[in-house]
């Protein structure tokens, strides 16, 4: 999808979204936000039809593993301690380990919380009750990262 706001080719999503269940307005509101700047985004309400009747260890190990650019962490004591939450992290983990040329994991914490398998030297957001300004900065980032991986940017690099 050249020039245009969209998952690549090889992916569904812009942003997958994992969180806790106590955080699910905070996500719905981010999720929504990221929708309204046109962007793809998985959202467990979002896709009810499409995931409904399936193994969701599977399914979701393959949306938080390769049908996503980004996977964006709601990091919150409730996530830290999470069954599902901790699936989907590891599944996060295991692409970030073997996509050394780019930024996958994105968290933004809600609560100071250090998560197992997350370096605490990535750079965070911090949720201050503004999910438009988060979906702002997040999609500054696709816009920029996709500028960046264009041909043509990567060839007048390369000059």
């Amino acid at each position: 999808m050249d020039n245009q706001i969209g998952p690549e080719s090889d992916t569904k999503y812009d942003f997958a979204l994992s969180f806790s269940g106590a955080q699910r307005t905070q996500a719905r509101d981010l999720a929504n936000a990221l929708k309204g700047r046109g962007c793809y985004v998985f959202f467990d309400e979002f896709e009810t039809m499409t995931i409904v009747g399936k193994n969701l260890v599977e399914e979701l190990y393959k949306i938080y593993n390769s049908e996503s650019r980004y996977c964006v962490l709601l990091v919150s004591e409730e996530y830290k301690a999470g069954p599902w939450t901790n699936q989907e992290r590891r599944a996060a983990l295991d692409k970030a380990i073997n996509d050394t040329e780019g930024t996958y994991i994105i968290p933004i914490k809600i609560h100071d919380v250090d998560l197992p398998g997350l370096s605490t030297s990535i750079a965070y957001l911090k949720w201050q009750s503004n999910p438009t300004g988060l979906a702002n900065v997040l999609y500054g980032k696709l816009v920029t990262d996709m500028v960046d991986d264009s041909p043509r940017r990567k060839s007048r690099n390369t000059s």
